[in-house]
């Protein structure tokens, strides 16, 4: 993996399918295929500090409106979920963008605590673009990601 980044982005569409967000948060043209994000709930809808929910990767960017979808081909729910704490602690540089740096191992580290020893091992997703298309956003929450 390149140098990863850290997505703050707050409308995930479904999870596990795709990633929806605006044009116009800061640095959303840096997703692409082949990102593994690291998916993460805002501090304030966590339970217990049990923040961090998901890993998938992004199989294909469609533009949707003044949105953009990141499609997942790969994704592990992490059941239960993780806190900063199990990843050495909030990995932010910068917590005002929606996107930020995020060290490869990081993902590593919550894909072994899975038994997966890479994005490969994890789940192979179908998801109907079409279908996900001018469907509107769910609730927020963060995401990361990590490019391949």
């Amino acid at each position: 993996m390149d140098r990863p980044k850290f997505y703050d982005a707050r409308d995930i569409l479904r999870e596990g399918e795709v990633y929806d967000y605006p044009y116009s948060i800061p640095n959303a043209q840096q997703i692409s295929p082949a990102d593994v994000l690291v998916c993460y709930r805002a501090q304030r809808e966590a339970v217990g500090g049990q923040r961090i929910f998901g890993v998938g990767r992004v199989d294909k960017i469609v533009p949707d409106g003044d949105r953009i979808l990141a499609v997942y081909d790969r994704y592990v729910a992490l059941k239960p979920a993780r806190s900063f704490d199990n990843i050495g602690g909030d990995p932010r540089n910068n917590r005002r963008n929606a996107i930020n740096a995020l060290d490869v191992e990081i993902v590593q580290t919550l894909l072994q605590a899975f038994g997966l020893s890479s994005i490969e091992d994890a789940e192979h997703i179908e998801t109907d673009i079409e279908d996900l298309q001018e469907i509107g956003t769910g609730p927020g929450e963060e995401v990361v990601a990590i490019e391949d």
